[in-house]
């Protein structure tokens, strides 16, 4: 008998957050350096679920900034992605907290990961 392979599937989030800084902290002479730090604030909170170069940072006037990036995780479904995905806000929430500033909106979103390219790998390793 061949081995039996696992037909559970990845989902991958998109994530979307609005954080608000002290209006006296913003300098856009920082804005490059803000970036980059909220990019490894959040590598640092979704660690190696986060899909390199899916980050965005849009920044709004001289207190806000749009983050969005995505990430995988190996859930069973698009529920229990989306449930992963509220914990990682939260913990990101309470982090961005911690230093004074404050997340005012999020979305998030579960859906299957395109796995197709793993499906023709096993097709032609074992037929």
């Amino acid at each position: 008998m061949g081995a039996e392979l696992d037909k559970e599937r990845d989902f991958d989030v998109d994530v979307k957050l609005k954080i608000t800084f002290k209006n006296r902290e913003f300098n856009c002479l920082m804005q490059p350096e803000i970036e980059e730090g909220i990019v490894e604030f959040l590598k640092g909170i979704n660690g190696d679920y986060m899909i390199p170069e899916s980050e965005s940072i849009e920044f709004l006037g001289d207190e806000a900034v749009i983050a969005k990036y995505s990430f995988c995780c190996n859930d069973t479904s698009e529920a229990e992605a989306e449930s992963f995905a509220k914990y990682m806000i939260h913990e990101a929430d309470y982090k961005f907290k911690e230093m004074g500033y404050a997340l005012e909106a999020e979305s998030y979103h579960g859906q299957e990961s395109d796995m197709s390219w793993l499906d023709e790998f096993e097709r032609q390793v074992f037929g």
